[in-house]
């Protein structure tokens, strides 16, 4: 179930541009995973699940707990990150408070098929990553 797909991406242009950055981007740059833990944090705090966000960023449910707990330590040490989360929530809240839902455009089967190419990319890019990891891993074991 989608809350809406358009106040999604706005939120993801109000973090971007709050922080410098492009939370799709993939990378693990503290700046980058901390930009996507205040979206994890908004979205969860509007009673968004944590499949549901995922799925908005593509990133697997896992990933956005543990964004979620990182989130709070963050939030209390560091005045910077906490004034930008400030800022994005109120962005944010100030759009729903105004935000008149418009029809979602078709999508023609090309663009749909497109789309879906371009998430499996992201998702075996991010598989390679993955093996990449546990062949690391398993070098270690055999050393050991």
């Amino acid at each position: 179930m989608r809350k809406n797909h358009q106040l999604e991406r706005q939120l993801i242009q109000i973090v971007n541009e709050e922080f410098n950055i492009d939370i799709r981007t993939i990378s693990r740059k503290r700046e980058i995973a901390d930009g996507r833990a205040v979206f994890y944090k908004i979205l969860f705090d509007n009673e968004y699940s944590l499949t549901l966000i995922s799925e908005i960023i593509n990133k697997h449910h896992a990933t956005v707990i543990n964004g979620l707990k990182v989130f709070d330590t963050v939030l209390r040490r560091n005045k910077y990150y906490k004034a930008g989360y400030n800022k994005c929530k109120e962005k944010f809240e100030e759009l729903c408070d105004s935000f008149i839902p418009e029809e979602e455009p078709v999508m023609t089967k090309e663009e749909m098929l497109i789309e879906e190419v371009n998430m499996l990319k992201q998702k075996v890019s991010s598989l390679k990553s993955q093996i990449k990891y546990l062949h690391s891993l398993n070098r270690i074991s055999n050393e050991v």
